[in-house]
Order: C-alpha cells, then sequence, then structure tokens
C-alpha cells in the first residue's frame, strides 16, 4: 500500500487537514493504547465470572453449563468487543507502517480515514451492535427486578426499539459516508441515539432503586443490608454508563476531537460494565430462606424458574 496522494488537495484543503492531523493522530494513538487497556480488563473480569461461576455451581452439585440470557448476552458483547478491538489495532498500525512517509501525521490520518475506511466504517458498525446487546442485558435485569411485569418494560423497549432504529440509520450513514468519516459525527442522529441511551439508563436505574428500596426496607436485618448492597453495585454501574453518555453528548456538542475516543472506547465501556455487576452482584451472599412475594433478584440458572406464589430473592449471578 502506498502513501495517500494529496498532489490533487488545494494547498488551503492541505494546510487544513495538516491542522488538525496532531489531535486527531493523538486520539486514534489514544485509543489504540486505551482500548487494549480496557479490553484486557475486561478480559480478566470475564475469566473470573466464568470461574466464580463454575466454583458456584461445583458446590451447588448442579449437573452441566446451563445457558441463560444475561451469559448469552455477555457472550455476545464479548465477541463484539474482541473484533473491535482487533479491527482498532490492524487499522492503526496499517496505517503507521504504510501511511507516513514524506506527510508525516497528516500522511497517517489521511491513509487512515481513505485507504481503511471500510474497516473504520465496520468498527463503528460493532459499536451500535454492543450498544443495542448492552441494553438489552439492563432492560432484561430491570424486568427480572420487576418479577417479569411487562408493565415495567413497555417503556425501556419503545427506547430500545428507537436505539435500534437511530443505530440502523447510522449504519447506513457510516457506510455511505466512509470517504469523509470525520464529518459523520456531525450528524444529530448521533445525539438522538446517545439521548435514548441516556433515558433507557435513567429509567431503568430509578426503577431497580425504587423497587429494591420499597422492598427491602420493611425487611430489616441482614437480609435488607444484604440487597441495599446489591442497589449500590446497580447504581454504581449504572452511574459509569451514564457519566459516559454525558461525557459523549459533551463532546459532541462542542465538537471535541474526544468523541472520537468517547465513541471507540464505548463497546469496552459495555462489556466492563455489564461484567462487574455480574461479579460483584455474584459475590454477595444471600440469607437463608429469604423469600418475598415482591422483588425477583434471580441467579443465571434460574432466570425461567420463577415461582408465582413464592419467589426466591437471589442475588447470585445477576
Amino acid at each position: 500500500m502506498s502513501t495517500p496522494d494529496t498532489g490533487q488537495l488545494q494547498p488551503g484543503l492541505t494546510q487544513s487537514l495538516a491542522a488538525i492531523s496532531r489531535p486527531v493522530v493523538t486520539t486514534m494513538m489514544a485509543v489504540v493504547v486505551l482500548e487494549t487497556l480496557l479490553f484486557g480488563i475486561f478480559v480478566v473480569l470475564l475469566v473470573t465470572h466464568t470461574w466464580l461461576r463454575l466454583q458456584y455451581r461445583s458446590k451447588e452439585g448442579s449437573p452441566g453449563w446451563r445457558a441463560s440470557p444475561l451469559m448469552l448476552t455477555s457472550l455476545a458483547i464479548f465477541s463484539l468487543c474482541a473484533l473491535h478491538w482487533s479491527l482498532t489495532i490492524v487499522a492503526f498500525f496499517f496505517g503507521f507502517l504504510n501511511g507516513t512517509g514524506s506527510l508525516g501525521l497528516l500522511g497517517l490520518m489521511l491513509f487512515y480515514f481513505q485507504k481503511m475506511k471500510m474497516v473504520v466504517a465496520v468498527r463503528g458498525v460493532l459499536t451500535v451492535l454492543t450498544i443495542l446487546v448492552g441494553y438489552i442485558a439492563l432492560i432484561y435485569r430491570t424486568w427480572v427486578i420487576w418479577n417479569r411485569d411487562i408493565r415495567v418494560a413497555v417503556f425501556p423497549i419503545a427506547l430500545w426499539l428507537g436505539q435500534l432504529g437511530m443505530g440502523a440509520a447510522i449504519a447506513v450513514l457510516t457506510f455511505r459516508n466512509r470517504d469523509n468519516i470525520l464529518t459523520l459525527f456531525n450528524n444529530s442522529v448521533f445525539t438522538a441515539n446517545w439521548v435514548l441511551m441516556l433515558c433507557t439508563n435513567l429509567y431503568c436505574t430509578l426503577f431497580t432503586a425504587w423497587k429494591i428500596w420499597i422492598t427491602c426496607r420493611p425487611i430489616g436485618g441482614s437480609r435488607a443490608k444484604m440487597f441495599m448492597a446489591v442497589l449500590a453495585v446497580l447504581l454504581e454501574s449504572y452511574a459509569i454508563l451514564a457519566a459516559w453518555l454525558v461525557l459523549f453528548i459533551v463532546t459532541h456538542q462542542t465538537r471535541s476531537v474526544i468523541e472520537l475516543a468517547a465513541v471507540n472506547l464505548t463497546p469496552q465501556i459495555i462489556g466492563i460494565v455489564n461484567t462487574l455487576i455480574l461479579i460483584r452482584v455474584g459475590l454477595q451472599r444471600p440469607p437463608p430462606q429469604a423469600t418475598t412475594r415482591e422483588l425477583v433478584l434471580t441467579t443465571m440458572a434460574s432466570m425461567g424458574e420463577v415461582d408465582s406464589r413464592v419467589t426466591v430473592l437471589e442475588s447470585k449471578w445477576l
């Protein structure tokens, strides 16, 4: 592959591109380093979760390995994150090895966004898919906590369908505008999609907190403390995701180059937040004979085994 040809570029355009090449390339390098770090953390957390789950099932004498919605979403998120990270590494190093030359940082940026534009577009689609899968887990968790009351899930599902539509629009725009991928972020569909994500996050956070609070308040004792600890874990994790969404919206509105990092690191953030919930809630030990008719916090293995009369209040592998 040869260095991008700038012979046909107007002098003013060349100077303009050169002016933005340094912050853009610096952000690209930061994304490579940070995404590698975050993906490594995600892998360690996922392996830890898998080991803890195997240990738990071994102690309980549970035969075999039963799939559950949360386990399947975790595997899907991991696959998408792994592919996204791989493409990040490939795109950057191909650009670094083939795009610098006499143009320096400008050549690297042009090569990355011209010769590797298809890879960049695919990474954008992978980000959208990871977001959609991550929010399926978020909505599912809220629905389960509310004892599978479909009325609670109607609004977040509607928001998720809006995200699906916006995600499809983003995917189409990404491939149609892959020749000028940097200007794509100016499209308002990005802001609309992330606002829908923020609304879904806030809804699930508030309803989860409300359900756990009103149910555990009259229980008292060690059982209430344990489930309030579960609530703290969920709120902390959802707060991380909400803060990341706000970061994107702010950087998008201010046209900051940091927006590139906010978008490209999103899959790993979603993977880490989801796995942290699985591990931290899984470490909580449910008190013996803890039952309630109000609240459902089920294990991954027992998601489909809810007794309509008396529901076992568990916290492992939420």
